[in-house]
């Protein structure tokens, strides 16, 4: 199609169409996306609150420990750095549950020992 023109429009190009494809396609992807996020969003809010600490908590630092050890990985040995990936992705998981529990639970104690402290009504 190099050259024709689309429906007599001499400002439109060639690849008009695979480009408008392109986009609606991200915007579907995006859209897609939005979901998914808000899907997790009102599962995380109908957590407990100590549940709620160390899911975010396994979950980021499991998906910051998987990202160093692809790239520790890649720079050790290649064909091996998938492994990398879970050799520190799962005990960083773990270490950001203890985190994520240990925050949960000063933040519960702190809220129970303030409404101690404060005067009732």
């Amino acid at each position: 199609m190099s050259g024709a023109r689309l429906s007599g429009a001499p400002w439109i190009h060639p690849n008009a169409l695979v480009y408008r494809a392109r986009s609606e396609c991200a915007g579907r992807a995006m859209n897609a996306l939005k979901r998914v996020m808000n899907a997790i969003a009102v599962e995380l809010r109908g957590m407990p609150l100590i549940a709620r600490w160390v899911t975010v908590g396994a979950a980021s630092a499991s998906v910051i420990g998987g990202i160093v050890g692809l790239v520790v990985g890649l720079f050790a040995y290649a064909q091996t750095a998938w492994f990398a990936v879970f050799e520190l992705g799962v005990p960083a998981g773990v270490v950001g549950g203890i985190v994520g529990l240990i925050g949960a639970l000063i933040l519960t104690a702190g809220r129970r020992i303030r409404r101690l402290i404060t005067p009732s009504g």
